[in-house]
């Protein structure tokens, strides 16, 4: 959960900060963990930040695609101050090829350059592209025309992009499952978040709302599967774990139950199961009788799960 962090490198904000690093300013309950935790500090905002307000800055290692020696390359140019007042700007100032600028776009790193994240897509993928030529143009020219791009040097290098489009703006649902595509994260909310209407008008509840059934209650869910185990000692017995926006939802799948279902249990990222529940003393487990495709206009993407045997 939690906002991006904003003004990031060269201008950039969302995916930013330090190659090898990801800064938290908030210890967990129960303080710091200082075997698992960097050091924190409070990170640099765009507006006011309410007093004791702390962030999250994601390192640029988590964007796919993205090389160490090109996340170096954009943290240069943070460093310098970069006077960068738009994609183009940024691909000109930093040397980046297209695919490390489609890599940083995919990744929602240029929100501060560009609000429509299509736009900043379509300006990475023209870097190498027709009618994004470079052209000279001296100091005073540069600054002019690009907020400074110029200056303190007797030339400089600027793009001429083409007309802009105007392309529809992702959806929330659309930018976080971008996020995950493209870092396997996201600072804006999880997968199913932008799903739970849909999923209401189909009677399935949050995970939340699992826990707090009663024990024999017959139950329909959906989640996210980030977990698939089938112990060597437990009879073929299946256990998985579904996430949400909520939290998890752990599952029983017994091995007749994972014949007649096993498709779906190892091929879909949202998994819809049908069963009853076992709840003891606090321990809730839902056991699977039947698994489904839950019906979502957006599936999402970019996710894995940790699969043992």
């Amino acid at each position: 959960g939690g906002e991006a962090a904003p003004g990031g490198i060269g201008g950039m904000s969302g995916v930013s900060g330090p190659w090898e690093t990801l800064t938290s300013g908030a210890p967990p309950a129960g303080g710091p963990k200082k075997a698992a935790e960097p050091t924190g500090r409070r990170l640099p905002s765009a507006g006011p930040v309410p007093r004791g307000a702390w962030g999250i800055r994601m390192g640029l290692r988590y964007v796919k695609g993205l090389s160490r020696e090109q996340g170096r390359r954009a943290e240069a140019l943070r460093e310098r101050g970069s006077p960068a007042v738009s994609v183009d700007d940024f691909a000109a100032l930093s040397g980046l090829d297209m695919g490390a600028m489609k890599a940083l776009a995919l990744a929602g790193a240029f929100a501060s350059l560009a609000d429509n994240r299509r736009s900043q897509l379509w300006h990475a993928l023209g870097v190498e592209g027709p009618g994004m030529a470079l052209e000279a143009v001296d100091a005073d020219s540069a600054a002019a025309g690009s907020a400074g791009a110029g200056s303190g040097s007797a030339d400089a290098w600027v793009f001429s992009p083409p007309d802009p489009l105007d392309f529809t703006p992702l959806s929330r649902a659309e930018e976080v499952t971008w996020d995950y595509s493209s870092s396997l994260h996201s600072t804006r909310g999880h997968p199913v978040e932008g799903l739970r209407d849909e999923l209401r008008r189909q009677g399935l509840p949050d995970s939340e709302e699992v826990r707090r059934m009663e024990d024999g209650s017959e139950c329909r869910y959906a989640g996210v599967v980030i977990c698939r185990q089938r112990p060597g000692t437990a009879n073929g017995v299946i256990f998985l774990t579904l996430e949400d926006e909520a939290g998890f939802v752990n599952l029983v799948v017994w091995e007749r139950v994972y014949r007649e279902n096993r498709h779906l249990i190892l091929s879909l990222t949202l998994l819809g199961v049908e069963g009853r529940i076992q709840s003891k003393e606090g321990t809730v487990h839902l056991i699977v009788e039947r698994c489904f495709t839950p019906s979502v206009a957006l599936e999402p993407a970019g996710l894995s799960s940790r699969d043992f045997h």
